[in-house]
């Protein structure tokens, strides 16, 4: 569901800056002149970071199950009575 502006995936940030970066195993600190976000390694990140909230993967939208773990029953009614709520 959530899509960014193709700049974002092709612009490098512009200016430089120290970032902690995971390459090749380990943990180090990079320079990020250059950056830019990958589309499909975001969309893998997404589907993780989605999966790992409890939201439905495809839309981005919190399943039942999740929001009445959090005590948010009224809020699944409501958005299950707009077709909001996402798929378990």
């Amino acid at each position: 569901m959530v899509k960014f502006a193709d700049y974002y995936y092709t612009m490098p940030i512009g200016r430089s800056y120290p970032a902690p970066v995971f390459e090749n195993g380990e943990w180090t600190f990079s320079d990020m002149a250059d950056r830019h976000i990958d589309r499909d390694k975001f969309e893998d990140w997404k589907t993780l970071y989605y999966r790992l909230e409890g939201w439905d993967e495809k839309t981005g939208w919190p399943t039942r199950r999740t929001l009445e773990e959090l005590g948010l029953k009224k809020v699944a009614d409501e958005l299950e009575s707009k077709a909001k709520l996402g798929a378990s």
